[in-house]
């Protein structure tokens, strides 16, 4: 069960959910690119499932923004680590074309909150 949060849809992304995103749009092609560039035009658009921190993506799109080329499953992906030790996966996930959301998937040792704090650190997996 993730902790209470008191957020309103179309905020701003937090600084350590836009690091993240920069991170899972790391990559060198070009629809990882697209993806960087959805990055200045997304907002925060509210939690994905009630028990989980999983967090929806809101592009505002408009013809600066174009759409990204990808046929399913993760966008892209990237290790979350602890003391060095792997806890699991977050996953960046689009939909028709546009950033959607990121999940994190974790191993059996970990509680499964959103890794969002300085004491994680993260090791891109890369284009799915």
């Amino acid at each position: 069960m993730r902790p209470e949060i008191n957020r309103s849809k179309g905020e701003e992304l937090s600084q350590a959910e836009r690091d993240i995103l920069a991170l899972l749009c790391s990559g060198t092609d070009a629809e990882s690119a697209k993806a960087r560039q959805q990055l200045q035009f997304s907002r925060w658009d509210g939690f994905q499932f009630d028990e989980c921190e999983c967090f929806l993506i809101a592009v505002t799109k408009g013809p600066d923004c174009k759409r990204i080329r990808h046929g399913g499953g993760p966008f892209s992906s990237a290790t979350v680590l602890q003391n060095e030790k792997a806890l699991g996966h977050l996953d960046l996930w689009v939909i028709h074309g546009y950033l959607h959301s990121v999940d994190y998937m974790p191993f059996e040792d970990d509680p499964g909150y959103m890794p969002l704090t300085t004491e994680y650190t993260f090791g891109f997996i890369g284009r799915q």
